[in-house]
């Protein structure tokens, strides 16, 4: 999905927000985004986290799993 919107749509950042409760997506982003800040998400009632990564930084991730 990243490399869609990094190399098709080509956007220069790609920010998600989830529910902090949803350790699975927590994980995987923790992983490729850098957590920017928790807020309370009044229209579903829970904790949410932001995260963004930029394409320079996403470039960079990919080229060093490409590389092992």
């Amino acid at each position: 999905m990243l490399d869609y919107y990094f190399n098709v749509l080509n956007v220069d950042k790609v920010t998600a927000a989830i529910t902090i409760e949803n350790i699975g997506s927590v994980k995987i982003l923790d992983k490729f985004m850098k957590p920017l800040r928790e807020f309370f998400n009044e229209r579903d009632n829970c904790i949410d986290r932001r995260y963004e990564i930029e394409k320079n930084n996403w470039h960079k991730i990919t080229s060093a799993i490409s590389r092992t």
